[in-house]
C-alpha cells in the first residue's frame, strides 16, 4: 500500500514466485498438464484406430457401391490409421511447443514431414527403381512416413532444445488436471470435427444422386484449404 496523490495497492511476488513461470504462473502444473496432454494423445490415437475399424466399412458404403473404390477406400484407411497415434502425438508435441512461444520450430517440423510426404508420394504411387508401384497405399504410407518424421522432430526438440516445459508426472491430483484438460479438448475438438461432419453429409447427399458430385465436392474442398490455411497459418502466427 502506498500513497501518490491517491492510494494504490500493489501485488508484491513472493521469491518463491519470482523466476520462470508459464501462463497463469503455474510452472509446475503446466508440466504435469503437458505430460498428461501428451500421453492421453496417445491413447486417443488407439481409441480413434479401434473405433474407426470398426465402423470404416459401413461408413465408405455410404457413398458409394462400386467394390473397387470401396478396396481403394480401405486400403488408404488401414494404412492410415495404423499411424493414428503417430498423428495425435505430433499434434500434441506440436501445441505444447506452440504454448511455450516456439511458433517457427513447429512449422519447421511440420515441413519436413510434409516435404517428405511431397517426395514419397510420386515415388510410392508410381513407383521408382526398386521401389514397386503401390498406388493407393503408397499415398498413404507417404502420409504415415511423413507424420512420423514431424514426431520425431518433436521429440528430437524436447531432447535437444531448451523448453521451458518439463515432461513429468505426480501421484497425486493427476485426475483433476485430466478434468480441466478434458473441460477444455472436448469442446475444442467438436469444434475442429464440425466441417468434417458437414463435408460428410454433404458427400452422403451428393452420393445419392451420383459418385461423380462426391469427387467434384472433394477437389472443391481440397483447393478450398489452401485458402483456410493460409488464414490459419496468419491467426496461428498473430497467436
Amino acid at each position: 500500500l502506498h500513497y501518490s496523490g491517491k492510494w494504490h495497492v500493489s501485488a508484491v511476488e513472493s521469491p518463491a514466485d519470482r523466476g520462470w513461470k508459464m501462463g497463469a504462473g503455474n510452472g509446475k502444473a503446466a508440466n504435469r498438464s503437458a505430460t498428461l496432454g501428451i500421453i492421453l494423445s496417445a491413447l486417443h490415437g488407439i481409441v480413434l484406430a479401434g473405433i474407426c475399424v470398426l465402423f470404416i466399412r459401413p461408413f465408405i458404403s455410404m457413398f458409394t457401391d462400386s467394390e473397387e473404390i470401396a478396396a481403394y477406400g480401405l486400403d488408404y484407411f488401414y494404412t492410415v490409421i495404423a499411424f493414428a497415434p503417430v498423428l495425435t502425438l505430433g499434434m500434441a508435441f506440436e501445441k505444447v511447443l506452440q504454448a511455450t512461444g516456439k511458433m517457427k520450430t513447429t512449422m519447421f517440423c511440420m515441413a519436413i514431414g510434409a516435404v517428405a510426404n511431397i517426395i514419397l508420394d510420386p515415388i510410392f504411387i508410381s513407383g521408382l527403381g526398386a521401389i514397386p508401384a503401390m498406388g493407393v497405399f503408397g499415398a498413404a504410407l507417404a502420409t504415415g512416413i511423413g507424420q512420423s518424421l514431424s514426431l520425431i522432430s518433436y521429440i528430437a526438440v524436447f531432447l535437444l532444445a531448451k523448453i521451458p516445459v518439463r515432461l513429468r508426472l505426480e501421484r497425486r491430483g493427476e485426475e483433476k488436471i485430466c478434468r480441466k484438460l478434458y473441460y477444455v479438448g472436448i469442446p475444442a475438438s467438436l469444434n475442429l470435427a464440425l466441417p468434417s461432419f458437414m463435408i460428410t453429409v454433404l458427400n452422403a447427399i451428393l452420393a445419392a444422386f451420383a459418385e461423380v458430385y462426391v469427387l467434384i465436392l472433394g477437389v472443391y474442398y481440397k483447393l478450398q484449404t489452401f485458402i483456410y490455411f493460409t488464414i490459419s497459418g496468419i491467426v496461428q502466427g498473430i497467436r
